[in-house]
């Protein structure tokens, strides 16, 4: 819808919503209605403000954000919570060691990298 049908559309609108006169207030939600459903326009009423929805380089900022939280954390139950035998961190920042029962734990300070070899 290009800019001018808009304003014209939020014109008709407030007629309808603000006019005293209940005749041509109708006569303005009429119009409102029709204009919409001529140009096959989808409606929403909200009292809520909009909101842009995350662009996808936030949402990627947020999970390897998040994930780094998780990393964190779990890293540091596994060094405070668990015997750890034998422990290595290589050059990427990957932590993993083997647990007192043989258990292995990898641990990567992005979700984006690969698990060591």
């Amino acid at each position: 819808m290009n800019p001018q049908d808009f304003q014209k559309l939020q014109k008709i609108y407030s007629l309808a919503v603000e006019n005293p006169n209940n005749h041509e207030a109708a006569t303005a939600a009429l119009k409102f209605v029709k204009t919409i459903r001529n140009k096959k326009l989808y409606l929403k009423i909200s009292d809520k403000p909009h909101v842009e929805p995350p662009s996808q380089e936030q949402i990627d900022e947020a999970l390897e954000k998040a994930y780094a939280a998780g990393i964190e954390e779990g890293m540091k139950r596994m060094k405070n919570i668990m015997e750890v035998r034998s422990a290595k961190t290589n050059s990427n920042g990957q932590f993993w060691g083997t647990t007192s029962s043989g258990n292995t734990i990898l641990f990567h300070n992005s979700y984006q990298n690969e698990i060591p070899s």
